[in-house]
């Protein structure tokens, strides 16, 4: 189940980091490490930077209702990022005015399409 999760995982970020270059931003990191934290992506366009989460979950047939991503973001998993960005802001000397955690959640159709919300600034 966890090799599943991990494909779901990185199939999700994928699709993630190709929305994002289209968008015009600049990968700058990917399951990047700070401490014992771990930030999904982070990316950047002018002297934006940007702390993504992403959650990804496929379309629930068995309900009528699809599975939300969204709803695999804990308050605690938003907490540990907010943590990450200070500890980044920290090593980098960087100011935190132009840095901004966001979550995306992308849900799998069967037809190897994909639904893409996107959240800004959820702190």
């Amino acid at each position: 189940m966890e090799q599943h999760n991990n494909k779901l995982g990185g199939l999700g970020e994928k699709i993630a980091r190709s929305y994002f270059l289209r968008l015009g931003y600049i990968i700058v990191a990917k399951n990047a490490r700070i401490g014992h934290k771990e930030a999904d992506l982070i990316i950047q366009k002018g002297l934006e930077i940007r702390f993504i989460e992403v959650k990804t979950t496929y379309l629930n047939k068995s309900s009528n209702k699809p599975n939300k991503a969204e709803d695999y973001l804990s308050k605690r998993k938003i907490c540990t990022l907010k943590q990450a960005i200070f500890e980044y802001c920290l090593i980098l000397a960087k100011k935190e005015e132009n840095i901004y955690l966001d979550f995306i959640a992308i849900t799998v159709l069967k037809n190897k399409m994909a639904n893409i919300s996107y959240f800004k600034n959820i702190t």
